[in-house]
C-alpha cells in the first residue's frame, strides 16, 4: 500500500505543470483551491495569464514565500490563503510587500505570532484579528489605510503599534496595555 501511495503522489506531482498551464490558459474560475497538491518548487508565474482569477487557496501544498511573489503579476488576484505551516510572520510581511494588489491574505492560526504590516495600501483584513485573543505576541500596523479588522488582543501581548490605520473597527486590550504602546491615526 505504501508503494501504491508513493506512486500516486508521484503521478500527481508529475501533472502539476499541466494543471498550472491549464489554469493559466483558462478564463476563470474566480476561485481556485489547491488542497494537498504538491506545489513546492513549481513556477506559478503562468497564472498571471488567467484574467478572472480572484482567489487562490493553498492548503498543505508546501508552497513557499518565493513562489508567492511569483503571483505579483496576477493583477486580478484579491484574496490569497496559505495554510499548512509554510509561512511565518516575517514571510507574511514579505509576501504582502510583493503582492500589493491583495485585499485579503489569510494564513494558519499559529503561523503568525508577530504581525508587522507596513504600507499595505489595499489590505482590508489581517489574519486572526477577529479571534478572541488573537495569537499575536506583538503587533505593528503602519500605513494600512483600508485595513478594517477589529483586533481582540491577548492578555500577554508584548508590543502594540497602530499608526495611520484609520479604518480599523476597534482594538480590544485584554487585561493590560503593553508599555510603549502607540495608537495614532486611528479614528
Amino acid at each position: 500500500q505504501e508503494r501504491e501511495a508513493a506512486e500516486a503522489a508521484s503521478a500527481i506531482r508529475n501533472k502539476v505543470p499541466q494543471y498550472i498551464a491549464a489554469l493559466s490558459k483558462s478564463n476563470g474560475p474566480h476561485e481556485v483551491m489547491l488542497n494537498g497538491v504538491p506545489l513546492n518548487g513549481f513556477d506559478l508565474t503562468a497564472l498571471k495569464e488567467n484574467p478572472e482569477l480572484r482567489s487562490l487557496t493553498f492548503r498543505g501544498t508546501g508552497v513557499q514565500v518565493s513562489q508567492l511573489s511569483q503571483l505579483a503579476d496576477v493583477k486580478s488576484l484579491r484574496t490569497l490563503s496559505v495554510y499548512g505551516r509554510t509561512i511565518g510572520a516575517v514571510q507574511y510581511a514579505e509576501a504582502i510587500k510583493s503582492l500589493p494588489q491583495l485585499d485579503r491574505f489569510n494564513t494558519s492560526f499559529s503561523d503568525v505570532w508577530r504581525l508587522r504590516l507596513e504600507n499595505a495600501e489595499n489590505l482590508r483584513s489581517a489574519p486572526h484579528a477577529e479571534y478572541v485573543h488573537a495569537p499575536y505576541e506583538a503587533i505593528r500596523l503602519v500605513n494600512c489605510p483600508k485595513l478594517n479588522s477589529h483586533f481582540d488582543l491577548r492578555p500577554d501581548l508584548q508590543y502594540a503599534h497602530f499608526e495611520n490605520v484609520p479604518s480599523i473597527r476597534g482594538i480590544t486590550f485584554a487585561g493590560r496595555i503593553p508599555p510603549h504602546t502607540v495608537v495614532k491615526g486611528v479614528k
